[in-house]
């Protein structure tokens, strides 16, 4: 079977970050990011494939992320209606603990032109527990210009059952980690991918690996004969946690050492698994567009709680048959333009608001602009946040009418670039809606 390799990446970061307080509080790296309340699973999946090159000729979608309440077809859908993929595709769901090197196996062994889609979103029932930062990954295959998937191991085993059914009152043995998971399976996996790198391929720069626990990296580093190991964990600076996180860390590296290098991405637990990534010609464009950037905004200790609670449910909720006539319409901007005198509506509408003629036809509008006019919510009770609503003269024509994104460091101010981006905009009825919303221009 052919395999193919990695021939565009798109990186999202969001803009929250954690107050120094909570922080403090919660545990975790300070320079972790999160979703704003606004986003969830499928926004930042958009996000992620909206900084691939476009257009996106997609055939298939593998995913592995958090749903939040939507299915696998109707978050396809929800893509298709966006416009940022061109119809209803096939979509593959991996497990939620599914580990990175086998989903990475499965995309690159895909159809060409499937798209990997990461994201890390996980909110602990616990909301003092220390997070795992917020970020998403989407992997174009096609031919190896960003990287190869050169090798993959797979050691099933048991080791991590008789851990983890142990006393629950005792403490896990981290030694039991290093002389079973790191010393010997750990260990097993990192020698068969060096077996199977290629020739050409430099030497191995390290590993990431997932593991569960606080180790020391130098330590395994040395046991295993590489120069680097970087330990997977929600207290690590770099490479943080979850399998996006660890994914974009690994095509820095790449990215910083160039051509010809390659790392090992490890998970240990039931069994260990490993994939190897070799850099291809063109990894250099990843090495100045997915920086960490400072947060434009923080979560304090009680919208950190807020957000670790169930949605707030909108009342009254979209109807099942409106929802169906109108969506694909609003989702996928597309406006009325009148054939007499040029004018572009939007919503959609069957009169021209202009001149008063019947004949119209459907345009799709753009979604970069410049604000003509705002205002600041503060009649409607918002219950996460204060609302910016903004008109927007889009290029092309036409206008847009909606909210803002929260999270914004500032205002959006009149004659302002901006951009329409797609967002979560409430629940109702258990179910999640989306609309767009306005942010700053790029």
């Amino acid at each position: 079977m052919k395999r193919l390799g990695i021939t565009d990446v798109g990186v999202y970061q969001p803009r929250y970050g954690l107050e120094p307080a909570v922080s403090a509080s919660v545990g975790g790296s300070g320079t972790l990011r999160f979703a704003a309340p606004d986003e969830d699973a499928l926004t930042m999946s958009w996000e992620a494939l909206s900084r691939l090159r476009q257009p996106l000729n997609v055939s298939e979608i593998i995913l592995a992320a958090p749903l939040e309440g939507l299915e696998p077809r109707s978050f396809s859908a929800h893509l298709s209606a966006s416009g940022i993929v061109t119809g209803p595709k096939p979509i593959t769901t991996m497990h939620p603990q599914s580990e990175l090197a086998d989903v990475l196996l499965v995309s690159s062994r895909a159809c060409e032109g499937a798209i990997g889609i990461f994201v890390d979103r996980m909110r602990e029932r616990d909301p003092l527990n220390a997070p795992t930062g917020d970020r998403a990954i989407a992997l174009s295959f096609g031919e190896a210009r960003i990287a190869e998937v050169a090798a993959h191991v797979s050691l099933p085993g048991l080791t991590y059952d008789r851990w983890q059914e142990s006393d629950e009152r005792a403490d896990r043995d981290p030694r039991f980690v290093e002389d079973r998971l790191i010393a010997h399976e750990g260990k097993d996996v990192l020698d068969l991918l060096r077996k199977e790198a290629p020739e050409n391929s430099q030497e191995m720069l390290g590993a990431v690996v997932s593991v569960g626990a606080k180790l020391k990296g130098a330590r395994i580093a040395k046991q295993w004969g590489v120069p680097n190991v970087w330990i997977a964990n929600p207290s690590a600076t770099e490479p943080g946690d979850g399998r996006a996180g660890g994914l974009i860390f690994a095509l820095q590296q790449l990215a910083a050492s160039g051509p010809g290098s390659s790392i090992a991405l490890i998970d240990l637990g039931w069994g260990a698994s490993g994939v190897l990534l070799v850099a291809g010609p063109n990894i250099a464009e990843l090495a100045e567009t997915h920086t960490t950037k400072e947060p434009t905004a923080t979560y304090n200790m009680r919208t950190w709680l807020h957000e670790h609670r169930p949605a707030y449910t909108a009342n009254p909720w979209t109807s099942g048959s409106e929802l169906s006539r109108e969506a694909p319409a609003l989702l996928g901007l597309v406006g009325s333009q009148c054939v007499a005198c040029q004018n572009i509506i939007f919503p959609s509408n069957k009169v021209c608001e202009h001149c008063g003629t019947f004949a119209l036809r459907p345009i799709r509008l753009e979604r970069n602009g410049t604000v003509i006019t705002q205002s600041i919510d503060e009649l409607y009770g918002a219950p996460d946040a204060t609302v910016q609503m903004v008109v927007v003269q889009l290029a092309g024509g036409g206008q847009f009418y909606g909210q803002a994104v929260q999270g914004l460091p500032y205002w959006l101010q009149i004659d302002e670039p901006c951009q329409l981006v797609f967002r979560r905009l409430h629940t109702g009825s258990g179910l999640p809606h989306y609309y767009w919303k306005v942010d700053t221009h790029g």
